[in-house]
């Protein structure tokens, strides 16, 4: 998520990678459903990858 928000998108999606899609409560539950929030993440950071 710190990835993301920083708008490193490599660096946010080679950790959506690793996590394979591992989703744990914390941090994603911060912004609302988990599951949710983390697969939109995952999502955004994968179509701003190539434009940062």
């Amino acid at each position: 998520m710190t990835f993301e928000l920083a708008e490193e998108f490599d660096a946010a999606a080679h950790a959506f990678a690793l996590l394979d899609g591992m989703v744990t409560e914390w941090p994603w539950q911060v912004l609302g459903d988990a599951v949710e929030t983390f697969t939109r993440s995952r999502d955004w950071v994968d179509t701003n990858r190539s434009a940062a």
